[in-house]
């Protein structure tokens, strides 16, 4: 049989120098990560199955920087420890701590059991996990090598992406490595990543031939079909194999899968070894990289000793893992006589990560029982509970309360995502059926809020199915239809509901009432007006509201009302809510929030608007809770255009399209890309506003959310109406109509898509479809009091009048009903339609004053086709002013900032220092530096006072965090 010393993917020369097979794509994308280190940052997701060389690769990283490196390794037994990975990345940069905003210091601190107390949010976390590493590039350029990604315990995993997506400025560089079968880890992180594949053959017998093994090529070529160049697995097929088979001269025969002839080879060795050591193996694969005294005394409690591993040291098969102190890089003794000892800062790993897989999967189920025993004796705090869990052969009420408990602590210091998973493994060992309901409650709920949708669901699923009384089962179909609202399922959430309202209206009309009221929101995502409509109603005959419902039940209820059109009702809905808005806490109440400001959108008081949605953008960020953060930056995205601030509303529609990706909010998600869709469309971006529209038909479009089908149809066609495309756009605008109206849509202002309709009928020539929009423009506008339907129907009727006298009344009532509300491109829209139908009826004079307007206003806006149709007008009057001659307003100008840059602007503005618009944006205080530079030096100011006067100027007075 062929030896070979240790499986490694990088060959060893006769000199003792590793060298890199092949890899020439992954080492030229690592080379010019690790060579623009010092000028700017950047991150690398390494992808692969088990032992096809990625942690290779991130070592030939370590050997070609200049920088300095830090490694993070995930540990499997590690996983359930909220913040072990996070630890050994903050211990060795203790000394940067300080430089940190407070709230960030502590959270990291609070994190890594450097101090006590509770974590408010993860986010505070994650942001300080940035500002640490950007305070260490600054000093040095850093590198951080991060293995086995799969196996970091989620928080900390959220920390590393959460700072891996937002390297900007930073001198820092990422490499992650992460097994491909684990897609859920990095899938929707948005970061770059290659394939790691197998080598080719020329590859694979270089790397043998650098091991000593020669191999006949047809027997080569063989092994490499097989295992698909998998390294590893090369290497261990190879070491399976005698010199004969190797050379071709005896039959190498049928081989196992890939997977299965790593645990053979593996099992050979193990079976060499004394039983003590194979038992000894079994402790040390329950706590992976405990301490070595801490492994000491656990092998002393199964009767064994640290002495049982020698032989499997002996072996290669244990390597001594050295930790200097106050370093987070683990590295492998390079001489198998390098045995370790007892002291602090050594520790004991496996020669390969596969070999502990194999370990335990060998191990008889009493044998890992035992060892997860003994761990759970031996440590103290929430590792023994967690061991003592782990050990737990069924339900255990003792393990299952002592686990509770920990969930409760760690809620408060990591975050809900790490209190779910101990929540649910609780509810595992929970023998009594209604406190197991009541912690996959807890589990359920948490996932939920930690953004974890998936689990969210299942636990719930799980909880209903356990669930025999009525009234919990209502309990819990409340959280499960919640949890599928969010996650995309509308429909399914709304039918849930209203079921289980009917199966406890009889028993608790009054918990009947709130699960109603929950069915309003999923039937308004949906599009469906009416159906949420009649259950509001229905929700408010059931009682006032149990404690914590009466604020959703009053909000969700006028919002239904707001979108049926019933403004008058709707305003006094939210009137009678007025005290409880006030009283509401801004972190814990953001949805309800969140939708009241929506619905004073779409009732026109834009100014209360503001001023919630910015209440609520403010104290997200502030707080580190952004849990409604992207549904209320979209909505101020939607109001900010209509104001027409497209530049700050940009800004926070690129923002909550970040925000939905990272926290899977589908509902969103979608919002956001209509939103910005719009902006697009209005500024003449017709190509970026159809592939918005385009990525929301494919990711967000299989969910069936219809309110989001009306909004993307309104965006073409306003890109098409901008472009002169009519007849696309009346027929894209009037099938959309119909369907809104259809499912209950009696509010123009919710999805504006009539007025734009309208004009395309009146440009197609088709007057008297455009005369029926028109009529029911203008008689919503009665109806409703809304200055936004009346200046359309006013507008469209001059646009049709034949007659001046027809006209002008018309041009006049329309522009008595901007005056009502601030809608500037709407306002222009109206002045370039008078000017156009003042040189169509002779009088080219009086022209040119509104089309003058009209094409300042468009400019200024930035809506590029419109300006072209008010300069070919002006043209078409005698006009042929240059424009050169005008000034560029305030507004135009903040359109050359990126929507980072102008959301640092309105931090600043808002008067935060450097520090604290870090910490409220989530990214470094070297990031806010650089776009703060950028901003002084596009707007042509050099004080934060101008910065503040320019804001001001633009518009953004009322809207800024912080204001």
């Amino acid at each position: 049989m062929t030896v070979l010393e240790g499986v490694e993917t990088v060959a060893g020369d006769i000199s003792g120098r590793n060298l890199l097979v092949g890899r020439d794509r992954e080492r030229r994308l690592i080379d010019g990560l690790l060579a623009a280190v010092t000028q700017r940052c950047g991150a690398l997701v390494l992808r692969g199955e088990p032992g096809v060389g990625k942690s290779a690769l991130l070592r030939y990283a370590e050997r070609t920087s200049s920088a300095r490196v830090l490694w993070l390794r995930g540990v499997e037994s590690e996983s359930v420890l909220p913040f072990a990975t996070l630890a050994d990345l903050v211990l060795p940069l203790r000394e940067y701590l300080r430089e940190l905003p407070d709230a960030q210091r502590a959270a990291l601190e609070i994190s890594v059991a450097l101090s006590e107390g509770s974590l408010a949010s993860p986010y505070a976390t994650c942001a300080g996990a940035l500002s640490l590493l950007a305070a260490a590039g600054e000093d040095r350029p850093l590198v951080l090598l991060v293995d086995d990604l799969q196996w970091v315990d989620p928080p900390s995993r959220q920390a590393l992406l959460f700072v891996a997506r937002r390297l900007a400025a930073e001198r820092v560089a990422m490499l992650l490595a992460v097994r491909s079968q684990a897609a859920s880890v990095w899938e929707g992180a948005g970061l770059p990543g290659v394939e790691v594949t197998g080598l080719s053959s020329p590859d694979c017998a270089d790397l043998l031939a650098a091991r000593g093994v020669r191999a006949a090529p047809h027997v080569l070529a063989d092994l490499v079909r097989r295992v698909g160049g998998n390294p590893s697995a090369l290497l261990e097929a190879v070491a399976s194999l005698r010199e004969a088979q190797l050379g071709g001269h005896e039959p190498v025969g049928e081989l196992p899968l890939p997977g299965r002839s790593w645990e053979r080879a593996w099992s050979e060795r193990l079976d060499d070894l004394p039983e003590a050591t194979r038992a000894a193996l079994v402790v040390l694969a329950a706590g992976n990289t405990v301490p070595v005294a801490t492994l000491g005394r656990a092998l002393t409690a199964v009767s064994g000793s640290l002495a049982d591993l020698d032989a499997a040291h002996d072996a290669g098969l244990v390597r001594a893992l050295d930790i200097a102190a106050g370093d987070a890089t683990c590295r492998f003794p390079q001489a198998a006589a390098d045995v370790p000892s007892a002291g602090a800062g050594q520790g004991l790993a496996f020669a390969h990560p596969l070999l502990r897989a194999v370990v335990l999967r060998r191990a008889a189920p009493s044998a890992r029982l035992r060892a997860y025993q003994a761990l759970a004796e031996v440590c103290d705090g929430d590792a023994a509970v967690w061991y003592a869990a782990a050990g737990a052969g069924g339900p255990d009420d003792r393990v299952a309360t002592a686990l509770a408990d920990v969930a409760v602590r760690t809620r408060r210091r990591a975050g809900y995502g790490a209190s779910a998973r101990a929540w649910h493994r609780a509810a595992e060992l929970t023998h009594p059926r209604e406190v197991r309901v009541d912690r996959l409650l807890h589990a359920a709920a948490d996932a939920h809020l930690g953004g974890l949708a998936r689990e969210a669901g299942s636990w719930a699923d799980e909880a209903a199915r356990l669930a025999g009384d009525s009234v919990l089962r209502a309990d819990v179909e409340l959280l499960r239809g919640r949890v599928l609202t969010w996650s995309g399922h509308p429909t399914r959430a709304h039918e849930q509901l209203v079921q289980a309202a009917e199966s406890v209206v009889g028993v608790d009309p009054d918990r009947a009432g709130a699960l109603l009221a929950e069915a309003v929101l999923p039937a308004l995502m949906d599009g469906r007006i009416t159906v949420a409509l009649r259950a509001a109603q229905r929700s408010r005959l059931l009682g006032t509201g149990r404690s914590g419902h009466a604020l959703p039940r009053s909000v969700h209820r006028g919002r239904a009302l707001a979108l049926a059109g019933l403004i008058g009702e709707a305003n006094a809905c939210l009137e009678a809510a007025a005290g409880q808005l006030v009283a509401a806490d801004d972190v814990t109440d953001q949805q309800a929030l969140t939708l009241a400001g929506q619905t004073l959108l779409d009732v026109e008081e834009d100014r209360s608007a503001v001023r919630l949605l910015s209440t609520v953008v403010d104290a997200a960020r502030r707080a580190e809770a952004p849990a409604m953060l992207p549904y209320a930056l979209a909505v101020r995205c939607e109001l900010e255009g209509w104001r027409g601030l497209w530049a700050a509303g940009y800004a926070d529609g690129v923002e909550a399209v970040r925000w939905a990706e990272e926290s899977g909010q589908v509902g969103a998600l979608g919002f956001s890309l209509v939103m910005l869709a719009r902006i697009d469309a209005a500024r003449g971006d017709r190509a970026l506003c159809e592939q918005r529209i385009d990525r929301l038909r494919a990711e967000i479009g299989p969910y069936g959310i219809g309110m989001l089908d009306l909004h993307a149809d309104g965006a073409l066609g306003l890109a098409a109406v901008g472009h002169g495309e009519y007849d696309v756009a009346a027929l894209t605008l009037a099938e959309a109509w119909d369907r809104a109206r259809e499912r209950g849509l009696g509010n123009p202002n919710a999805i504006p898509i009539a007025g734009d309709l309208a004009e395309a009928h009146i440009r197609a020539g088709e007057h008297e479809r455009a005369a029926a929009v028109v009529a029911w423009l203008a008689e919503r506008a009665r109806t409703t009091g809304l200055a936004w339907p009346a200046a359309v129907a006013a507008r469209c009727q001059g646009l049709m009048a034949e007659e001046l006298p027809a006209a002008e009344t018309a041009f006049a009532a329309a522009e008595q009903a901007h005056r009502r509300r601030r809608m500037p491109f709407e306002q222009a829209r109206t002045r370039l339609c008078r000017g156009e139908v003042l040189r169509r009826l002779r009088r080219p004079a009086a022209a040119r004053l509104p089309l003058r307007e009209a094409r300042v206003a468009f400019e200024s806006l930035g809506a590029r086709p419109w300006a072209r149709r008010a300069t070919a007008e002006l043209i078409a009057t005698g006009d042929r002013a240059s424009r050169a001659d005008r000034a560029v307003p305030a507004p135009a100008r903040l359109e050359g900032l990126t929507p980072a840059e102008l959301q640092v602007a309105r931090a600043i503005g808002a008067g935060m220092n450097n520090v604290e618009a870090a910490a409220a944006l989530f990214v470094s205080r070297k990031t806010v530096e650089t776009h703060l530079t950028r901003v002084y030096r596009k707007l042509g100011i050099r004080s934060r006072s101008e910065l503040a006067r320019a804001l001001v100027a633009a518009g953004i007075d009322d809207g800024l965090p912080g204001a």
